[in-house]
């Protein structure tokens, strides 16, 4: 049995009456109410190690960390932080900064960033050059001339 990894997650401002952590491992939520300890709102979770997606409610508002690792699940329109908590480790998740939770739609996103290239082949090979670089196994593009 794999030993339990001490994680502390943090929210910065005294200002929130509740802060809440919720943590999703195998589609299964579980919340964790943050106290208040000076001006931060933390809880330490003992986790397995393996990867999990988070979030936080702040004040009744999901929220996530913009400056930790997260993605935007598209099925759900939720974005999620992400942790991969490793064997004998300990992991502090901090946060300094102004809460914000807006964010564009993928699609909006996508164009945007497209527009920005002047030569279109240009983004194929740097979306190629970032597959090779996290050594990716595969990658699908679908080209859609809507």
């Amino acid at each position: 049995e794999m030993a339990l990894c001490a994680t502390l997650f943090q929210w910065a401002g005294s200002a929130h009456s509740s802060v809440a952590l919720v943590l999703i491992k195998d589609e299964i939520e579980t919340k964790y109410t943050m106290t208040l300890k000076g001006d931060v709102h933390e809880v330490m979770v003992e986790l397995s190690p393996r990867k999990y997606h988070f979030f936080f409610v702040v004040d009744g508002k999901k929220t996530y960390i913009g400056e930790q690792p997260h993605f935007f699940d598209s099925l759900s329109g939720n974005i999620f932080n992400v942790i991969n908590v490793l064997e004998n480790s300990r992991h502090t998740i901090p946060y300094e900064g102004e809460n914000f939770s807006q964010f564009e739609p993928l699609t909006v996103r996508i164009t945007n960033i497209l527009r920005q290239y002047p030569d279109g082949s240009q983004i194929l090979k740097e979306i190629l050059q970032n597959a090779d670089d996290a050594k990716a196994r595969s990658v699908k593009i679908l080209y859609d001339t809507r």
